[in-house]
């Protein structure tokens, strides 16, 4: 009997010491991996950029590497992008650009709308809110709340812009890239969006359930961008809406962001409470408690592996036009 209760004691210790450090090692972990591609390159690996990704609802993690402009401000369990206020914008952008070519970015949004943008006729175009991926750093005036320019930014930048706008009944995601040499107003987005090849409908019966939780996904690999939404987190419930779009003048340096303007009459509000940011290259962020392994980061000299070896991302000859790296405001 004596022997039966020291055998189950000693049983007892070792789980009661093998469980913490479990726990421990999948916290600092944060990493999933599958096996190798054919190119080298890790398939499935998502690593979690901590400093970026914030929950505010859940975690109540406060978004500490990002910076709100005008009337963009963290309240309680959200960035408030903008409030029931009328001639506002607000801006929310990433401190730093990622130092990865391949991330992985989720979005938690929620739109408040008035009872004319539920009315809205069919021919007319409201915009709701934009996310960015630029190839500059943002230098936005305080105070400078431009709520005559759609999305709450300026029409002429380079990057991707992901356009969340209503036309008509139905709400219309669009993705455009450019490298500053065209003027990208409401009616530009409108005039070239193709369903299916840079963007998606929603219809009005599936948006009223996104309304007060809208998940937004969007994913860059090797140039290629995919798009896809939902209510939940989990991305296997999602709708998509955009797989593998080339856009083929992209940085791995770029700069996150969420844009938005009242225009006093259809947009109550634009709440942001969660971001997760995801990088895909085992090759990059090799060490997230170490700042100066980021900041060495070879990113502007990435080259593509597979077919195109020889080929970088980025290279000193795609220039932006109209001199956006040396000003970039909002007039």
């Amino acid at each position: 009997m004596c022997r039966v209760n020291l055998l189950l004691l000693t049983a007892s210790l070792c789980i009661f010491t093998m469980v913490p450090t479990a726990i421990a090692q999948t916290r600092k972990e944060d990493v999933r991996r599958e096996p190798p591609s054919s190119n080298g390159v890790e398939s499935g690996y998502l690593q979690k950029i901590r400093d970026l990704s914030f929950d505010m609802q859940m975690m109540h993690e406060y978004p500490a590497e990002w910076n709100t402009f005008n009337s963009a401000v963290p309240i309680m369990s959200k960035v408030k992008v903008i409030p029931a206020l009328p001639t506002q914008s607000g801006q929310f952008f990433t401190k730093k650009p990622l130092a990865t070519p391949a991330w992985d970015v989720t979005y938690q949004v929620a739109i408040e709308q008035t009872q004319a943008l539920r009315d809205a006729k069919l021919s007319e175009l409201v915009d709701l809110f934009a996310c960015w991926y630029l190839l500059h750093e943002q230098k936005i005036r305080q105070g400078a709340h431009n709520s005559e320019k759609a999305f709450g930014f300026r029409d002429s930048w380079g990057g991707v812009g992901v356009f969340v706008y209503k036309e008509g009944e139905n709400v219309k995601i669009s993705a455009v890239e450019s490298m500053g040499n065209d003027k990208v107003t409401l009616q530009y987005i409108s005039k070239n969006f193709l369903e299916g090849v840079n963007g998606c409908t929603i219809p009005r019966k599936d948006f009223e359930s996104l309304e007060n939780r809208m998940v937004i996904h969007m994913r860059m690999d090797q140039s290629m961008l995919t798009i896809s939404y939902g209510t939940k987190m989990r991305q296997s419930s999602h709708t998509n809406c955009l797989e593998k779009l080339y856009m083929p003048n992209l940085s791995s340096s770029g700069t996150l962001g969420i844009t938005a303007r009242n225009d006093g009459r259809n947009i109550k509000g634009i709440d942001v409470s969660f971001a997760k940011i995801m990088n895909m290259d085992p090759r990059f962020y090799t060490n997230m408690d170490d700042p100066a392994s980021v900041a060495n980061a070879n990113i502007d000299n990435y080259e593509v592996t597979g077919e195109e070896n020889s080929k970088h991302i980025y290279t000193d000859e795609m220039k932006l036009d109209h001199d956006l790296i040396e000003e970039f405001e909002i007039e």
